[in-house]
């Protein structure tokens, strides 16, 4: 009969082995059940990891594949807006045509490009996706026509030259005494800010009551179409000079009127001519008129 003898060594290791059972067995079972969630969350993390890469990388080839296709292609572009420009000058000036990507548009660009011409004071163009791509102008408005070395040329409020007329449009204040260039696009001589200024502000009825505008060097001056001339000065204090000439049109005796003289608004004043030529601010027989 063998007899086994267990060295210490032996021993020593079954008391640990026993040990570690038991701190095994007595873990508690929160820790073990927190343990087992935070391995089920980084699974899951894990999961919506390479989802989310797989989901990007099939758009970015369905992408792909999307803008090459003719399904987004310029189908047709649309104009809005345009009564004095050229409809193809405008297509032209954004650089898209028929059958270009949709989605590589730069809407800007063609938008800004189309805000450089001369009739187009901005302009915004759009796209949908069933592929008409649409150009939203909206135009200048003439306000009065400058002369030039050849004629007349229309201009903005703004200034700037829109086109060459032979006439004074039905309606326009005519201008003397400053020139433009006549170069469609381009601004008129700065001089020609004030008489904008000027007209701009001008209500219907004291329209209708002026003849011209003219200048003498750089002030500015207006004709009545009754007689006499009104001198404004510089386009400053506009509002005032024009509530005080609408006051005298309005409410002052204009017999024998030679000049209105506005250049203080608040100061203004009269001068009338008589049969003789005499000049004065006031005469004394206001029915003999030169």
């Amino acid at each position: 009969m063998t007899t086994t003898t267990k060295t210490p060594t032996t021993k020593k290791r079954t008391v640990q082995k026993t040990k570690s059972t038991r701190a095994a067995n007595s873990v508690d079972p929160r820790m073990k059940q927190r343990r087992t969630e935070v391995a089920e969350e980084a699974g899951r993390r894990q999961r919506r990891t390479i989802l989310a890469l797989a989901l990007v990388t099939v758009g970015a080839i369905g992408s792909m594949f999307l803008v090459q296709s003719s399904w987004m292609d310029v189908d047709q572009i649309v104009i809005t807006g345009a009564i004095q420009s050229d409809v193809f000058e405008i297509r032209d000036a954004t650089g898209i045509e028929a059958g270009d990507p949709l989605l590589e548009l730069d809407l800007g660009q063609a938008g800004e490009s189309v805000s450089n011409l001369a009739w187009v004071e901005t302009a915004w163009v759009e796209r949908k996706l069933d592929g008409t791509v649409t150009i939203h102008v909206e135009e200048r408005v003439p306000v009065a026509a400058i002369p030039t070395p050849v004629g007349l040329v229309l201009v903005d409020r703004s200034g700037r030259q829109l086109e060459t007329v032979d006439t004074n449009p039905a309606g326009f204040v005519p201008i003397h005494g400053i020139q433009a260039s006549g170069v469609i696009g381009t601004p008129a001589p700065p001089a020609a800010q004030g008489a904008m200024h000027l007209i701009a502000a001008l209500g219907p009825e004291l329209s209708g009551r002026i003849d011209s505008v003219y200048f003498e060097g750089n002030d500015l001056n207006l004709a009545l179409r009754d007689g006499g001339h009104v001198l404004m000065g510089t386009d400053s204090g506009l509002t005032d000079k024009l509530v005080s000439l609408e006051t005298m049109l309005n409410k002052v005796d204009l017999r024998c009127l030679w000049q209105i003289d506005l250049r203080v608004p608040t100061a203004p004043a009269l001068l009338r001519i008589s049969g003789e030529g005499e000049i004065g601010a006031a005469l004394t027989n206001l029915a003999d008129c030169s």
